[in-house]
């Protein structure tokens, strides 16, 4: 889609593609001249992709964002049944500050959803923020990282915590927050953790729900750095077909104050 045709739709408040199998780019910004700041479907709120097979980025050339607003207010990011690798590069993420709902689905080339290909200079340290975003569904994608390093970038990491985070096997890391998620769904995914003891303090406080399935990788689901905060544990629990768990709560010999736990579900767990 040439940005030239978007622009001239600048009342947009919904859209959806799908159903296009030779589609290989949905925003196409590569020719775009920015003289002065421009704003991409700043009023969109909904956005779904599906039946995207040969779809390999939503953004050609998303890292040169240097003036140009995109989707500012987009609430709902629907994703089913592409052939994405990512969702957004770092600064297409920074856009992102509306975002209530993001859902993934059966998308067999996701690694990530938020890729590093900007590089970050030398000794800084930046942290995407989603204050907004209340419910995250991923499902059947195969993916190890929330956030990854492209593939040989990882020996430019240049902090040592980048470095323990780029070679964590846990999902989530501390380069991104989730202040207001309320409910987590995971389905799919090739890591061992969710989480690890690099969780920033403000993320996944309001955690109602965590449903976890066919995460065969996964060996734990909440050390005890996470559940330690009562804030932190949720009222609906489900563990289902997950074969290598071994480890629902990993505790430290310390104290905790009972949670919020109403329904637990675990089903299929070969090695609980």
């Amino acid at each position: 889609m040439k940005l030239d045709w978007i622009l001239k739709l600048p009342n947009l408040e919904s859209m959806s593609l799908g159903s296009s199998p030779s589609a290989e780019v949905v925003f196409d910004l590569e020719e775009l001249k920015v003289i002065k700041d421009v704003e991409i479907c700043s009023r969109l709120t909904k956005l779904t992709l599906e039946q995207l097979p040969n779809l390999q980025r939503m953004w050609k050339w998303d890292v040169k964002l240097q003036g140009i607003s995109i989707f500012r207010n987009l609430r709902d990011l629907f994703v089913y049944k592409t052939g994405l690798s990512f969702l957004f590069s770092v600064s297409v993420a920074k856009c992102f500050r509306e975002i209530r709902v993001i859902r993934m689905w059966d998308c067999p080339n996701m690694k990530a959803v938020i890729v590093d290909e900007e590089g970050r200079n030398k000794g800084t340290y930046d942290i995407i923020e989603f204050p907004l975003l209340e419910h995250l569904s991923i499902r059947q994608c195969p993916m190890e990282k929330f956030f990854l390093y492209p593939h040989g970038k990882k020996e430019s990491v240049t902090t040592t915590s980048d470095l323990q985070d780029a070679y964590s096997n846990s999902f989530f890391d501390r380069k991104v927050t989730f202040p207001n998620i309320t409910e987590l769904e995971i389905g799919g995914l090739l890591c061992q953790e969710i989480w690890n003891n690099q969780i920033p303090t403000d993320s996944f406080q309001k955690l109602e729900s965590l449903v976890l399935t066919k995460c065969d990788s996964l060996q734990s689901i909440a050390t005890s750095y996470m559940w330690k905060r009562p804030q932190r544990h949720p009222e609906i629990l489900k563990v289902i077909s997950c074969r290598s768990i071994k480890v629902i709560y990993e505790g430290d010999g310390t104290d905790i104050e009972s949670g919020k736990l109403r329904r637990l579900v675990l089903r299929d767990l070969e090695n609980l």
